[in-house]
């Protein structure tokens, strides 16, 4: 549409109850957006509509447009976009029902672009085919805005750059004082209160609900407490517990699996008597190995291009919360290395915890040496289509597991990690969730490595 003449095409919204304002905005339309030629005898540039209304607290109203006057189109392209609350232009409010708008005419790489703005529902764009023969057809938009209600204005109207975003500051020990005051004084400085980590104390923690391990067969069977035997590992953030489970197939006497979302023991981090159980086993089991895979949604660029609406104190808010894990992660290694034992840390690649000092901090304390892999290396695939999930993860560990260093070797072909998964037994779970499952490959080989260098 690159050569068409501009051309005077009266939008008219009809059929609505009479608006107290008319939004509009006009939006960057990108150019790699599909264009449709229309009648190709035209010269000059194209020039296309744009409306928007914000109802405000207003129910729902059924809107049409009806396009008149146009050149001959096969297709009708429409983009919605964000309407910003600093752009209105006051409408009529004597027309109670009706009101036209005009085109905005400009090139079409440039300010260009309908937008359906703060419409609640706009169900139908309605040709009337007066468009040169062009039969009358109906388009169903399916336009769904999700109305945030509450004090204050959208955040969408506010400017809020990603480089601004709580989860990009690199600072984050000066913060730990803080975590104290909101969610406990274990959480203040390398390690929790002294009789935490008392080992008469800790038998009588453990006694307070029961407890399971993988044995040999990989079957969950109760776990002693009360005998203090020590065990060769212990994963927290434990997930589906694979790890622990080949772990304990090796031979090797494992401790339970610790995670928030376990059937047998849950145990939520953000608790601080949560936090005391898993001391607790720290203390009586005394593992030789500990692996702690702490949460890493919060620290993904991708998560916070969703919440560009969230107020930067929910962000903070959220960021504090984050931060509990990856000091209680602190103070499991430090308690490790000081006693001559193992541990071990694990994040996607492309986190950016990485690059908190708290966690710079966390390795360097730990002599902890780096190694990235992608589980599609390892076997990792979609259990209903079975393509490659390449997932990305960096492991940093107390002893050396350089032969873990594994790289996609670029001769499959990959599914993208999003959405769930469409057949087989694990239909309708995420994608996301699943591809966060170590692969049974990688814990054989790291059950193996860790037997060999520890022993």
């Amino acid at each position: 549409m690159g050569d068409l003449p501009d051309v005077d095409r009266p939008l008219e919204v009809t059929d609505c109850p009479p608006l107290p304002q008319v939004w509009m905005e006009v939006c960057d339309m990108p150019d790699h957006l599909p264009v449709f030629p229309a009648n190709g005898g035209n010269q000059g540039q194209a020039s296309l509509p744009f409306c928007g209304a914000h109802m405000g607290d207003l129910p729902d109203v059924g809107l049409s447009l009806v396009v008149t006057e146009c050149p001959p189109l096969p297709q009708v392209c429409m983009e919605v976009c964000h309407l910003f609350d600093d752009t209105v232009l006051p409408a009529d409010g004597g027309n109670h029902g009706r009101a036209s708008l005009p085109f905005v005419s400009s090139p079409l790489h440039e300010d260009i672009g309908p937008s359906a703005g703060g419409l609640f529902s706009l169900p139908v764009l309605q040709s009337t085919g007066s468009e040169g023969g062009l039969p009358p057809v109906e388009i169903p938009l399916q336009l769904q805005q999700r109305s945030r209600r509450g004090k204050g204005r959208h955040r969408g109207s506010e400017y809020y750059p990603l480089t601004a975003r709580p989860h990009l500051r690199r600072n984050a020990i000066a913060d730990v004082h803080r975590l104290g005051t909101m969610y406990g004084e274990d959480l203040n400085g390398l390690q929790p209160m002294a009789e935490w980590t008392d080992d008469n104390q800790s038998s009588i923690t453990l006694r307070s609900r029961p407890w399971l391990h993988y044995d040999e067969s990989g079957v969950l069977v109760p776990f002693d407490t009360i005998a203090g035997s020590p065990v060769f590992f212990l994963e927290i953030f434990a997930g589906c517990g694979c790890l622990t489970k080949t772990v304990a197939q090796h031979g090797l006497r494992v401790g339970p699996a610790i995670d928030k979302y376990t059937t047998t023991h849950p145990i939520d981090v953000l608790i601080a008597e949560d936090r005391k159980q898993v001391w607790a086993l720290l203390t009586r089991c005394r593992p030789a190995w500990v692996h702690v895979a702490y949460p890493c949604t919060f620290w993904s660029n991708m998560a916070h291009w969703c919440r560009r609406r969230d107020a930067p104190s929910k962000d903070e808010a959220k960021r504090l919360e984050q931060l509990v894990f990856i000091a209680f992660a602190r103070q499991i290694v430090h308690f490790q290395v000081t006693r001559g034992r193992h541990v071990s840390i694990e994040n996607p690649m492309s986190s950016m915890s990485w690059k908190l000092d708290i966690v710079e901090d966390m390795i360097e304390r730990g002599s902890l040496r780096a190694v990235e892999t992608d589980f599609c290396s390892w076997g990792l695939t979609d259990p209903g289509n079975g393509l490659a999930y390449k997932k990305g993860v960096r492991l940093a560990c107390s002893f050396d597991i350089a032969e873990l260093g594994r790289r996609c070797s670029k001769n499959h072909e990959h599914q993208v990690i999003r959405g769930s998964v469409h057949q087989g037994t694990r239909q309708g779970e995420f994608r996301s969730k699943i591809s966060g499952e170590y692969p049974h490959a990688l814990c054989q080989a790291w059950a193996t490595i860790a037997t060999q260098a520890i022993r």
